[in-house]
């Protein structure tokens, strides 16, 4: 990797910290410095061998800036790969595609977000995965003893759960979501919004093994988890299948037995950058709990009982 500084020499600064901080991650970098743009300099520019080149400004709105470096870079070297780094950004509108403006392939605006987008766009860097795994709770046996125990894998709910993954797409206006459980080794799907209308009873379907799993984060700390992007977050920016999927956006509410033991999630995806407000976690959360009523009640009219909560698809 070639890190670059944009234009002043505290730019130039940041180019050799980028560098210096790549480099303690077991990542081949090396600073290049910046004289005064020309045809010239491009010319001179030696860029030999590196894969990824790191543009880095210390100004709040490198835009202007960065779109006309980024533009000479694309007409001699047209492959490489260019991040933008805005270290210190404060831009006017920052629901705006910043990297897409000035033609780079990716916006971080801290450290750890560079290292996250190095480890993922090169092919060989550290031997340890370059992204953090799902971890396992305290209580994994007996959580995975309530994922057996708690009616939830029954086939006969896929067509409900179904329709509550959909209502929850639906809801948020985002393009996926789906009713996850995990168990020893699998996240497994047991609603989706895409499938609503295929029959009702079935199987939950073998998907993204657990480790590479962000329903599997949400089982572990027992809370809900948003990721407004993926691709600037450092804990999964690498994660080959969010990223073999084009996936930018995840939110996720635990699911949760009476006794606190958690199954699964209701999740929802996309491919954007996404954010929620507390308010809208809240109202996710309510959906999760919606996905158990589902169970016990289906749990209830299988021992031949009465069920005797809330509908459960209610919202508050």
């Amino acid at each position: 990797m070639a890190c670059l500084g944009g234009r002043w020499a505290v730019d130039a600064l940041a180019a050799d910290m980028a560098a210096h901080t790549l480099a303690l991650e077991g990542i081949g970098s090396r600073a290049v410095q910046v004289s005064v743009m020309s045809a010239d300099y491009f010319a001179q520019l030696d860029l030999q061998d590196a894969e990824v080149l790191v543009l880095c400004y210390l100004t709040h709105d490198p835009t202007t800036l960065a779109k006309y470096f980024v533009r000479r870079l694309r007409r001699r070297w047209p492959d490489v790969q260019v991040i933008l780094a805005a270290l210190n950004y404060l831009p006017d509108h920052p629901e705006a595609d910043i990297a897409t403006l000035v033609g780079a392939d990716a916006l971080v605006t801290s450290f750890d977000e560079l290292v996250a987008q190095a480890q993922s766009r090169l092919v060989n860097t550290a031997d340890d995965a370059p992204y953090t795994p799902a971890p396992l709770p305290g209580n994994e046996a007996e959580r995975l003893q309530a994922l057996r125990d708690s009616g939830v894998l029954a086939p006969a709910l896929r067509g409900r759960l179904d329709a509550i993954a959909k209502r929850a797409a639906d809801t948020f206006d985002c393009a996926m979501a789906q009713v996850s459980l995990v168990d020893e080794q699998w996240q497994l799907t047991h609603g989706d919004a895409s499938a609503a209308g295929r029959p009702d009873d079935g199987a939950p379907e073998q998907g993204t093994p657990r480790a590479l799993s962000l329903c599997g984060h949400v089982v572990a700390d027992g809370e809900p988890l948003v990721v407004p992007d993926v691709a600037r977050d450092p804990r999964f920016a690498a994660n080959p299948v969010l990223k073999e999927r084009g996936i930018r956006f995840y939110a996720g509410a635990p699911l949760r037995t009476r006794e606190g033991q958690v199954l699964g999630t209701l999740c929802l995806l996309d491919t954007q950058p996404r954010t929620l407000s507390p308010r809208d976690v809240m109202l996710l959360q309510n959906m999760a709990d919606d996905v158990m009523r589902a169970v016990r009640q289906q749990q209830k009219q299988r021992d031949g009982g009465v069920a005797d909560e809330g509908p459960a698809l209610a919202l508050p």
